[in-house]
């Protein structure tokens, strides 16, 4: 929607640079001049709304597929038990950095508590519509197999109101097994997948190292585990 108003504001001016053109305003035979800047509107805010839709649809898109919750087994390289979780109203996508404002009194202690523990700091962030509002309601309750992010703090500075500022960085998806604990902060048995990116590329490199420790083999096979 911003692009499109962006878009609009230069053919607003153009619209009104052809009417000024004409010394006397529009022409008194046809008045097509009148009509410019109508039609230039119209067409403006009908590419601001398209603009806006096409966004709409691929955040939903993107959504859907990172939450898919069809998850290969096979795929499972990781377990992490335990797993504290920040669950909020926004998706964390794997492969972005983010900076929190801890302020919410039960998160603080459980990134407190993480924090008091040695590196690295692994959390769930996991996707929670109404954010902390909705942790104690029954609708909203974590489920096993419910698809989230593998977070990893950082650096974190201690503000002097008890907030904390956290530098995060989000690794990739996990999907809950069973949950551990909701007080004082939820937690839950996670695996972790890896995507097959992930996995093609980790493939690749174990291909090249299995070949200069064993060059004389003419064959070689990866073995899932």
């Amino acid at each position: 929607a911003i692009r499109g108003r962006s878009m609009c504001l230069p053919l607003l001016v153009l619209c009104s640079a052809v009417v000024g053109l004409n010394p006397q305003g529009p022409h008194p035979a046809n008045g097509r001049g009148a009509r410019v800047a109508p039609r230039c509107a119209a067409r403006c805010a009908t590419a601001a709304d398209d603009d806006s839709s096409e966004l709409v649809r691929q955040r939903a898109q993107l959504n859907a597929l990172f939450r898919d919750d069809r998850a290969d087994s096979s795929r499972c390289a990781h377990k992490f038990p335990s797993l504290p979780l920040w669950r909020v109203q926004w998706v964390s996508l794997p492969a972005y950095n983010e900076v929190l404002n801890v302020h919410v009194p039960h998160y603080t202690h459980m990134f407190t508590e993480l924090m008091s523990t040695p590196q690295p700091w692994y959390y769930g962030s996991f996707y929670l519509e109404g954010g902390s509002r909705n942790l104690d309601s029954d609708a909203h309750a974590l489920q096993p197999g419910e698809v989230g992010t593998l977070s990893e703090v950082v650096s974190a500075i201690p503000l002097d109101d008890g907030r904390l500022l956290l530098a995060a960085r989000h690794v990739g998806r996990v999907v809950v097994e069973a949950v551990t604990s909701t007080l004082p902060f939820q937690s839950a048995d996670c695996a972790y997948y890896a995507d097959e990116e992930e996995r093609e590329l980790f493939d690749d490199i174990a291909t090249e190292a299995a070949a200069l420790l064993a060059p004389d083999s003419a064959e070689l096979e990866i073995l899932d585990d």
